[in-house]
């Protein structure tokens, strides 16, 4: 692809929702708490059925057992319940986006990538991102996902593109602009 590339196309509610998805899978910080949930709700388990049959068998002797098993109990019902809490935030914060008139994320959108960064066109207006200011990227078989700063991201799918090879020379272009001005951590 040349110095400027240009795309236009259209997007749905399903499209938040595959990125949402995506992100939640993929998204570094979510891997490492997904990982420390799966440790945490053993232990938290067991710990628990210790100082339940410690409190049966000996009595609850002072305040801190019971503060204990108390905080256990949080920890597992928390970490239990976490997806549902994630769910619950992803749908009011969904609620809020599509029921602003017009939106900047559902509907058409008229994409411009070049070497300094890309150029988004839709009703609400224009913006400019350039590329150190995309903290992660994703890419799936279906769409490329760029994730700005805060809660703010750019879904541009496959089905904006002629065919397979020109998605995946476009994901290329945009992959290497976004290494090369990657900010340092």
């Amino acid at each position: 692809m040349g110095n400027n590339v240009d795309i236009e196309y259209e997007l749905d509610l399903n499209d938040v929702v595959q990125y949402q998805s995506y992100f939640l899978t993929n998204y570094p910080a979510y891997k490492r708490l997904r990982l420390l949930l799966r440790i945490i709700i053993p232990i938290g388990i067991v710990a628990l059925i210790t100082t339940i049959i410690s409190a049966l068998l000996g009595g609850i002797n002072n305040g801190i057992t019971l503060f204990i098993g108390l905080l256990e109990l949080f920890v597992v019902i928390y970490s239990i319940f976490f997806p549902k809490i994630i769910q619950m935030i992803l749908m009011k914060s969904n609620n809020r986006i599509f029921s602003q008139k017009p939106n900047a994320l559902i509907g058409k959108h008229q994409v411009s990538i070049n070497a300094d960064g890309f150029n988004d066109i839709n009703e609400t207006g224009q913006s400019t991102i350039r590329w150190n200011g995309i903290s992660w990227l994703g890419c799936n078989d279906q769409y490329l996902f760029l994730q700005l700063t805060g809660s703010s991201f750019f879904i541009l799918p496959k089905r904006a593109f002629s065919g397979e090879a020109n998605f995946k020379k476009f994901v290329e272009t945009v992959k290497s602009y976004y290494e090369k001005n990657k900010v340092k951590k």
